[in-house]
């Protein structure tokens, strides 16, 4: 199983965790569309330990003093620690794996097929696998993009994008 980045992390208001850092999403926001809420920010390592004594009921583990559910919490995806990038709907923890994350951002003047997009990440293109069934998400402008502002979704073997346009994309890949 590929493991993403690992994230140290420490409560907010309200019972969430956020964490330290940033290597994914430069919000670190999810959308609502799928009606999952959340903060994730990444960082490249930290130290969390786990116990399996404590007071926490299964299937919650304790992570840095508080019980956290392995199998879809975010900043602790299957392990203490264990981070998963989540914005623009896209990401998370589902039954304790990271699912596919969008992309940065990528000019559409200079477009680069999404399987070489997530090389660069050191992951792999999932066809189909991010919101709506897409390979990728397509927006109207690089502000757009930035902000998940999105226009559109393709289905697209992640052999495409191959043409030049206006706007910016996101890929679907695994973290």
């Amino acid at each position: 199983m590929h493991r993403g980045p690992v994230v140290c992390g420490q409560r907010v208001p309200g019972g969430h965790r956020r964490g330290v850092g940033n290597l994914g999403e430069r919000d670190g926001s999810r959308d609502d569309d799928d009606g999952r809420h959340g903060h994730t920010e990444t960082s490249e390592s930290s130290e969390t330990e786990s116990t399996s004594d404590g007071p926490c009921t299964a299937p919650e583990i304790e992570c840095d003093g508080g019980c956290v559910n392995p199998l879809t919490d975010d900043i602790n995806c299957g392990e203490c620690g264990h981070a998963c990038i989540v914005g623009g709907g896209a990401g998370g923890c589902v039954d304790g794996s990271c699912s596919p994350r969008l992309s940065e951002c990528v000019d559409w003047s200079n477009p680069m097929p999404c399987n070489e997009v997530c090389a660069q990440l050191g992951a792999t293109c999932v066809v189909d696998g991010c919101p709506f069934g897409s390979t990728y998400v397509m927006y109207d402008a690089l502000e757009d993009c930035l902000a998940h502002n999105r226009d559109g979704f393709s289905s697209s073997p992640c052999t495409e994008p191959d043409f030049v346009g206006n706007g910016a994309y996101r890929c679907c890949c695994t973290q």
